[in-house]
């Protein structure tokens, strides 16, 4: 009889702390509408949707939007130049009067008006007036690029525009355009043509000269969707294609390499790179599948599978992460099921220099212990691997994760200060490549 009790309790925690292990996971709302951009500024998380621009608190975990109005129109990009004022672009028919793509606030959505200014029309450089996509940064606002079937170029907040690339026979469709927010100078732009070619170009010049980036070993039938640029290093860029992979070049684009390229396959219209070292991608697989992206913390030299526990969506059509210290939180817009969150805990760790390399995974005691406001875990770790220490308290309930990372070999040390918790009794669990290993500790407060 005791025998039987303690099997089942056993089952009954390791099924506990399972379900636990999504809980990293939020709905956001907005259910019902393709989500098309994402921005932060201030504070608040924008949308830009299907039917209308949205905005929330950041910092208020529920499902709560305040309409920004357009809700007629299918937002394609979106600029936040400050707390009220707004650049929109909205996908057009071209047909009567249906040929104003770019719009404008100044009082927070109450009113909106056409900012068109020429685009498309005065020079003939782009007839169907569309706008694809727009960009700018906060630094510069006054300095913007939009992209239809060509490149344009605002110096004055978009009073006016003037072509900087393109042609009249209007065969490029541009999907995304990107200003190196560490490098002004270089623009990145991409897509697909009318011929269903990929196109990528890339400017050094502030956008006033365009060159064509190399294709080599890139299906012909492919397009650019997403791009992701590191911040310290120029010749270090990500891209995420159509035909289900993500590439990487370390030289600037001359030469580009896959990095990830599931079996499954997906559109990667979701890329971001966060401390140029952990990169995030996420997309569409053309059916109903359980919402997952894929993690990367050594720049894409080996991934991790994330999925939701149950969520059932179309697609990741777009992918934001905003930093805060010891976490990236990930926002997700998805394909007509609205918006979600991850919570990816980033902690550092102290690598022990100068010491052997160990040759088995261990996880040591921490000390002091009990203690009442800080204690150090050191640990091990045989070879490179994915890390995690979670700790639990006594109902088997995880409280909180202290370690996430792909570690290399070598000895680590980190210094665990939970303010959260109260006095009593916590096992932290290590996990490492088929290692598993509990230790107890307490905390009086």
């Amino acid at each position: 009889m005791k025998q039987r009790f303690f099997i089942v309790v056993i089952f009954t925690v390791e099924i506990l702390l399972y379900n636990l292990s999504y809980s990293q996971w939020s709905y956001l709302g907005l259910g019902g509408k393709t989500i098309e951009v994402l921005r932060a500024h201030n504070g608040f998380l924008y949308v830009g949707t299907s039917n209308g621009v949205f905005r929330k608190r950041i910092d208020f975990p529920d499902t709560t939007w305040i309409s920004l109005g357009l809700e007629s129109k299918h937002t394609k990009s979106f600029l936040v130049l400050d707390d009220s004022t707004f650049i929109v672009s909205v996908l057009i028919t071209g047909m009567g009067s249906d040929t104003i793509s770019l719009f404008k606030s100044i009082d927070t959505g109450v009113n909106w008006f056409p900012y068109q200014n020429g685009f498309g029309s005065a020079d003939g450089f782009d007839e169907n007036k569309q706008v694809l996509s727009i960009d700018m940064l906060q630094s510069q606002p006054e300095i913007m690029f939009g992209v239809g079937g060509a490149v344009a170029k605002s110096n004055d907040g978009g009073i006016n525009w003037r072509r900087v690339y393109g042609d009249h026979w209007n065969v490029l469709e541009f999907i995304f355009i990107k200003i190196d927010a560490n490098r002004p100078n270089v623009i990145w732009a991409g897509g697909q043509t009318f011929f269903f070619a990929p196109f990528l170009l890339k400017s050094t010049m502030f956008g006033e000269s365009w060159q064509h980036v190399s294709l080599a070993n890139i299906s012909w039938d492919d397009a650019f969707l997403s791009i992701a640029l590191h911040s310290s290093d120029a010749n270090i860029a990500y891209v995420g294609m159509l035909m289900g992979a993500v590439l990487k070049t370390d030289n600037g684009g001359d030469n580009w390499f896959p990095v990830l390229a599931p079996s499954e396959g997906q559109a990667f219209g979701g890329l971001a790179l966060s401390r140029d070292t952990i990169l995030y991608a996420s997309g569409s697989t053309g059916e109903p599948k359980r919402l997952l992206f894929y993690r990367s913390s050594n720049e894409g030299s080996s991934w991790d599978t994330i999925a939701h526990a149950n969520k059932l969506i179309n697609g990741v059509k777009e992918l934001l992460v905003l930093q805060n210290e010891g976490v990236d939180n990930i926002y997700f817009g998805t394909w007509g099921d609205g918006v979600f969150s991850y919570a990816n805990i980033i902690t550092a760790v102290d690598d022990a220099a100068g010491r052997t390399v160990p040759s088995a995974f261990s996880l040591r005691q921490n000390y002091p212990n009990p203690f009442n406001s800080e204690t150090i875990i050191r640990f091990d770790v045989a070879r490179s691997s994915h890390v995690k220490i979670n700790v639990f308290d006594t109902l088997g309930r995880r409280v909180q994760t202290i370690v996430e990372n792909y570690l290399t070999s070598g000895q680590y040390s980190i210094k665990f200060a939970s303010r959260s918790l109260s006095t009593g009794v916590y096992f932290y669990r290590m996990h490492a490549d088929g290692f598993v290993d509990t230790k107890k500790f307490v905390l009086v407060r």
